[in-house]
């Protein structure tokens, strides 16, 4: 389905040839207003709650049978996090997609994981006093997860508000904090320096960059 124009299929190459970059400036604006409004923000309470958005309520979403499914990474050989910020073992994911809540699985997997993340202090274990300029992680998955936090909405949003260019394209036509949080977590352009050499060779996922802190 498509929000706004941007998020249609073709409608950037379309649309980049005629307008000025005055025009495009306040369309990505207005764009952007309008991702303010859609996207759905995890809130502390409960395992699958989100708050605001117009998307209506894509997280943890009820199967056929009535019970929870979830969307997740998918693709992590060893782990996986879903859209309640979960992230466990592959073999801890049930068919709903979800990481498992029930039984010895439940006390492996962990919410909101910023283990082997660089990020700052929020109340979920990092001893940063500062907010950090780049918030990193060593793999995807926990990425994913640590962004999902609650408390990231603000940085999250400071993100929307000053990224430029395809990568902006890629997070405006999210719906909810875990698909704008998966689309930021891969590795890009940020991620690396001189054109062939990561950053941080072991914290190559970023959900904040320098360049998008201001």
């Amino acid at each position: 389905m498509c929000y706004v124009m941007l998020y249609c299929p073709g409608a950037w190459e379309t649309m980049s040839g005629w307008i000025t970059s005055d025009a495009e400036a306040a369309m990505l604006d207005r764009y952007r207003s309008v991702a303010r409004r859609q996207i759905q923000w995890m809130r502390e309470e409960g395992e699958g709650v989100m708050e605001g958005g117009g998307g209506g309520g894509m997280m943890g979403a009820e199967g056929g049978n009535g019970t929870e499914r979830c969307r997740n990474t998918v693709q992590g050989a060893a782990r996986v996090a879903d859209d309640r910020g979960f992230v466990c073992a592959r073999a801890d994911v049930e068919a709903s997609g979800c990481c498992a809540g029930a039984g010895a699985a439940a006390a492996r997997r962990t919410r909101f994981a910023c283990d082997a993340c660089r990020v700052a202090d929020r109340g979920y274990g990092k001893s940063s006093s500062a907010a950090a300029a780049a918030e990193c992680c060593d793999d995807f998955e926990t990425c994913v997860s640590c962004c999902m936090r609650p408390d990231q909405k603000e940085a999250l949003l400071r993100v929307l508000d000053t990224t430029r260019g395809h990568r902006l394209r890629a997070i405006l036509s999210a719906r909810d904090q875990f698909e704008l949080c998966t689309a930021l977590c891969r590795t890009s352009s940020l991620s690396v320096r001189h054109e062939n050499k990561y950053r941080d060779e072991r914290a190559k996922h970023c959900f904040v960059h320098d360049e998008a802190v201001v």
